[in-house]
């Protein structure tokens, strides 16, 4: 059986390695003495492994829940004193690892670790893994006696699942075809925090099967959280890839090398990191790649492309790192150049050791040196070395040229049909997202509204250089002030009053206060405005039928003013008023401005802004409403990176994509899923495999009219993902022009199908095609649905038929007094 066919389902039940007399083979082999590996150390509860004369790992939970100072050498018990330095919160089984600082040098052998590179290779489906657990045994129970701590003897080798009846080794699985599958145990979280915590981490855990069945028997993982030693590979081949955790991923220690290289040169122990660089670095494959630390740079071979060398300065004992971008004409790379600083080939990379992503990302050269090469995918990254000064730029494949061939890369730092410029910095483009999705964008943390105030009013952060508040709050364009009420920093900008574009009496809807200011507001790492999308608003409101209340209690106190009622009717969804709760009491005050925000009654983190409420019973528009206002306002101001960010968090095309089309759950797929959740910014036009939602609407920076364009997506092409944006302000197959301004909430969300035969639907539906005659996308309702298996096409000629209904070439919105379908009347 297929370790891809396994039974998903947790068990629950945790195997820990306490060993007991067994036989060798099924339940693993002990082993004691001189046949102890020399870098297994651990004390009565955990396990640690040598990796340098100074440092062992060890993990994390383990040595914070049983801190100790004193690790024993397991082959013959002689004590070996530490300092643990474990992070201060272990979020999921991606960081749980810790690094032991040895007071003294050991003279014992190394576990064996691979290079970057050999470790891709080694990592897959089909390897085979030895697991290193520790060996204790408990003293036989007395009541008499009080109990004594279990201590090591050894430790067990697991090379087969435990079981009777057969051997089944040990093999990793494909992380993404059993994610939402595994249950994970004891990180205080729910499980799908972290999950997609962990998913957005570039190849940072190894999947084992907590069980499978053979034969009609059952086999199991011998699970612990003690922190054991996973190898891949047989015999010399084998390198230490992972730790064991308690949870079903089990972290690879390639994603702690970069710490572990800063920890080791903060003690002082400058030869041990240079020494673990030369291993993880090596850029050759093979043996020779990780079973010693070694000085690979006085080798002969030829280098590969994108190989990072450690360059030491005997004056300053620095150690620079610098990333070979080109060879010499007789394949031999050029010398280093002086100085922190591109040159002669290299790329300068830092002081810090690149992690694994940096240092194995592949790209290729200039398409100079190989134009006819049109066979490279699309996507492919590649490199440019500038002639006038060796610098170094990034580009990213968009399409082969019409003759097949790669077209030259564009003026530098700008972009082409063919190339997207990505920066001057590999390792930063290709991780810029993981960083931002580690430390910043997690779900489950709270996101408590920016909230600014002066003398008379109070408002909230939007971007970071907006500020929505009512619209007698503002000098309509003047200059007008607020504080951060966090920090007390003062912001001052330019006022608007959305009467101003759009009177209140001819749209009956009071009018909103917009400051632009004159620079970013300064706030906190981490810290960022969040929007709510059109299609996140729906969502929200439409969870329960008839009127509901969106906070959690009604208010005590005026400081409870953040969990005030608020009450919203379905029979006129496009205000939103106070609870008559909250207005009974005269001696709470409502300031002018207060924003209130969406929150879910069980939920911990605050959705985006959802209205600006206004003094007494008045109506106060939803902020759906002003989004297209606003976002022109800070256009013309102006403020264009905050105007596209806007425009992306309102339209959204991401949200809950993967569901929407079922597509598998990826590792990709999730970060892009979660990045997409509160950052769409951070996602382009490739992402999700170009694959999307027809009806749901894009914005496009548009580098040949220098203008940001929306179109909607009209056909679905399936795995083929969909074509480019049109460049000339038309129509094409698949998308449809709307124009440069921000699309209101109806043209967003009124529902659309894309026409094709086979297609199936209910009468009234709308649904968009093209007209080969006419070329343009038109709009039909279906009358009657076909007889199973027919199907008649929209007629040509802009007329109806027996099953379809011409609505004309824009998407027929209900008129506001309707109430859309989306809920946005």
């Amino acid at each position: 059986m297929s370790l891809r066919k396994l039974l998903p389902a947790a068990t629950g039940l945790c195997l820990a390695a306490y060993a007991t007399a067994s036989p060798a083979g099924e339940f693993g082999n002990e082993l004691l003495g001189g046949d102890v590996p020399g870098w297994a150390l651990g004390h009565h509860r955990c396990q640690a492994t040598l990796i340098s004369p100074r440092m062992a790992l060890a993990n994390a939970r383990c040595v914070k829940e049983y801190p100790s100072e004193i690790f024993l050498h397991l082959d013959d018990m002689t004590p070996a004193k530490g300092t643990v330095i474990a992070p201060a919160a272990v979020r999921g089984p991606h960081d749980d690892i810790a690094a032991i600082v040895l007071d003294q040098a050991v003279d014992r052998p190394l576990v064996p670790i691979p290079s970057y590179r050999s470790e891709q290779q080694m990592v897959v489906e089909g390897t085979p893994l030895t697991v290193y657990g520790p060996l204790t045994r408990s003293a036989p129970f007395d009541w008499r006696k009080p109990i004594m701590k279990a201590e090591p003897l050894g430790v067990i080798r697991y090379d087969y699942f435990m079981g009777i009846g057969g051997q089944v080794p040990f093999e990793p699985v494909a992380l993404a075809s059993v994610a939402d599958s595994f249950r994970i145990w004891n990180y205080g979280r729910p499980t799908n925090a972290v999950l997609a915590d962990m998913l957005g981490h570039a190849d940072s855990v190894i999947a084992i099967p907590p069980w499978l069945t053979l034969n009609g028997a059952l086999y199991y993982f011998p699970l612990d959280n003690w922190g054991g030693a996973i190898l891949a590979g047989k015999g010399a081949e084998q390198g230490l890839v992972s730790l064991s955790t308690e949870s079903l991923f089990h972290v690879r220690v390639s994603n702690f090398w970069p710490r572990a290289y800063r920890i080791l040169l903060d003690h002082g122990l400058r030869e041990d990191a240079l020494s673990l660089a030369l291993r993880v670095l090596h850029p050759f494959k093979g043996l020779d790649g990780h079973a010693a630390a070694k000085d690979w740079r006085g080798s002969m071979r030829e280098l590969p492309l994108g190989s990072i060398w450690p360059r030491e300065h005997k004056d300053s004992r620095k150690i620079e790192f610098f990333r070979l971008v080109k060879a010499s004409p007789d394949g031999r790379p050029g010398p280093l150049p002086p100085g922190s600083r591109d040159g002669n080939g290299w790329e300068y990379l830092g002081e810090e050791l690149p992690s694994l992503a940096s240092a194995t990302t592949p790209f290729r050269g200039s398409p100079l040196a190989a134009p006819d090469d049109g066979k490279t995918p699309i996507g492919t990254m590649a490199v440019n070395v500038r002639r006038a000064d060796g610098g170094v730029e990034y580009y990213r494949l968009l399409a082969i040229g019409n003759d097949g061939r790669l077209a030259p890369f564009p003026r530098p730092g700008q972009q082409s049909r063919h190339w997207a410029y990505v920066g001057t910095n590999l390792t930063a483009v290709n991780l810029s997202r993981d960083i931002d999705f580690q430390q910043s964008l997690h779900l489950d943390q709270s996101r408590p509204p920016i909230r600014v105030a002066n003398e008379a009013c109070e408002g909230a952060l939007i971007a970071r250089r907006a500020i929505i508040t009512a619209s007698d709050c503002v000098a309509d364009g003047g200059p007008t002030r607020f504080k951060l009420l966090e920090t007390g920093e003062i912001l001052v900008g330019k006022g608007f009053r959305s009467q101003a574009q759009a009177p209140a009496e001819t749209t009956g809807l009071p009018g909103l206060g917009l400051v632009v200011l004159d620079g970013p507001a300064p706030l906190k790492d981490g810290q960022r405005p969040y929007v709510n999308s059109y299609q996140l608003e729906r969502q929200l409101l439409s969870a329960s039928e008839g009127d509901r209340f969106l906070q959690q209690r009604m208010p005590m106190t005026k400081e409870d003013w953040e969990q005030q009622l608020v009450l919203f009717s379905y029979r006129a969804r496009a205000t939103v008023r106070y609870g008559l709760q909250v207005l009974a009491n005269p001696s709470w005050t409502l300031p002018r401005g207060k924003v209130m925000f969406l929150k879910g009654v069980r939920e911990e983190q605050t959705w985006g802004p959802f209205a600006v409420m206004r003094d007494g019973l008045e109506g106060s528009p939803r902020m759906s409403h002003h989004w297209p206002w606003i976002y022109r306002t800070l256009m013309n101001a102006g403020a264009r990176e905050d105007a596209l960010i806007l425009a992306s968090q309102v339209l959204n095309p991401w949200q809950d994509i993967e569901h929407a089309l079922r597509l598998p759950l990826t590792r990709r797929r999730v970060q892009q899923s979660r990045l997409g959740h509160l950052r769409p910014d951070l996602l382009d036009w490739q992402s999700f495999d170009r694959r999307g939602v027809v009806g749901r609407v894009y914005a496009y920076d548009n580098p040949w009219t220098a203008e940001v364009e929306f179109f909607r997506l009209a056909a679905d092409r399936g795995s083929n993902g969909y074509g480019y944006f049109p460049i000339d302000r038309k129509d094409n197959e698949e998308w449809e022009y709307l124009g440069t301004e921000l699309p209101s909430c109806d043209v967003v969300l009124t529902p659309v199908k894309a026409g094709s035969p086979g297609v199936n639907g209910s009468a009234g539906e709308l649904f968009v095609h093209w007209s080969d005659v006419n070329r343009r996308l038109e709009y039909f309702e279906l009358v009657a649905p076909f007889a199973e298996g027919g199907y008649e096409p929209p007629p040509s000629n802009g007329t109806d038929s027996r099953h379809w209904r011409y609505r004309g070439t824009d998407l027929p919105t209900p008129p506001a007094e309707e109430g859309g379908p989306g809920g946005c009347a």
